[in-house]
């Protein structure tokens, strides 16, 4: 069956009778646990759950940060500096950093996004504002946990509420101009179109068939670029393949409800988001308009870091 992973800390717990319960208001955790809030003993904020996501951040990280032996296990550093750290909001280790240093070479690009987008839900439940930090349904809701489908499907609503921005009675802005200048950095010199040969053929083609140059608008805007191909082939499957029949072999296979072929929603967003790993944290942050994801992105992503091969 489904395996669940349950995170529980009993380090303070008691055995009482049924329907019975205790409260205490000693400030009492682990160093290098504990929010900032405990730390500056300031009581008006203390908010028993607010702080749980705040160690429930730094979990994340641990588990995912592959050096559990070293201060990079912790967003906050080494043991010795985590509570002045944490005093101070200075967060100091990022997975993304950890996953492309030499060291993890070794390591599949293919997890990049995904490393990417828990360095973004860590950030927020970590933040030194209680009242930033998410509660447990709204982390349940983040990207980091949604499948590549539904990255996919996030992805086409976006750009046609962009490409319907005039018509809408409450209209969706197109990404934000620094993150579009952040992808034009990360794609700067670095001819990724190689990373997506089979999609770029048929980008050509497509181009081709209304006798326009072949486009150089990825390298500028992702908006133009990465969503535009994402939207048409998923909305426009049909002709995409008939123009293109080995687009097929890389996301066909599946078959509707009324017998018809249909791509396989999953293996095209694997393919893109997995290809350009950089390319959805961006996307979702320029239309979330969450400032403190943006922040994320410009922290860790490096102009022209964009070939892993």
């Amino acid at each position: 069956g489904l395996l669940k992973a349950v995170i529980s800390d009993f380090g303070l717990c008691r055995d009482f009778g049924t329907g019975k319960f205790n409260s205490s208001h000693s400030l009492i955790g682990s160093q290098g646990w504990m929010p900032k809030e405990i730390l500056l003993k300031k009581k008006n904020l203390l908010t028993p759950t607010a702080m749980d996501i705040f160690a429930f951040g730094c979990i994340i990280h641990f588990v995912m940060s592959f050096k559990r032996s070293s201060g990079q296990s912790h967003p906050f550093g080494q043991d010795y500096a985590r509570d002045q750290n944490i005093r101070i909001a200075n967060r100091v280790t990022y997975l993304y950093e950890n996953l492309v240093e030499n060291s993890f070479k070794s390591q599949k690009h293919t997890s990049y996004g995904d490393t990417i987008l828990a360095d973004m839900l860590i950030d927020v439940c970590v933040s030194p504002d209680p009242k930033i930090r998410p509660k447990a349904d709204e982390i349940l809701s983040h990207p980091f946990f949604w499948s590549y489908a539904e990255r996919k499907e996030y992805t086409c609503e976006r750009f046609n509420s962009c490409k319907d921005y005039s018509k809408s009675k409450s209209p969706t802005p197109a990404p934000t101009t620094k993150l579009q200048s952040l992808w034009k950095d990360l794609c700067s010199g670095k001819e990724f179109h190689n990373d997506i040969s089979e999609v770029w053929e048929y980008v050509e083609l497509y181009s081709e068939s209304l006798d326009r140059t072949t486009p150089d608008y990825w390298k500028s805007s992702i908006f133009n670029g990465i969503m535009r191909t994402i939207r048409n082939l998923s909305e426009h499957w049909t002709s995409a393949v008939s123009l293109h029949p080995p687009l097929d072999d890389l996301f066909g296979g599946c078959v509707d409800l009324e017998g018809n072929t249909d791509y396989d929603h999953e293996k095209m967003g694997r393919y893109f988001f997995e290809k350009i790993p950089q390319s959805f944290p961006i996307i979702y942050a320029s239309f979330k308009k969450d400032k403190l994801a943006v922040q994320t992105l410009e922290r860790i992503l490096k102009p022209g870091e964009f070939n892993y091969s």
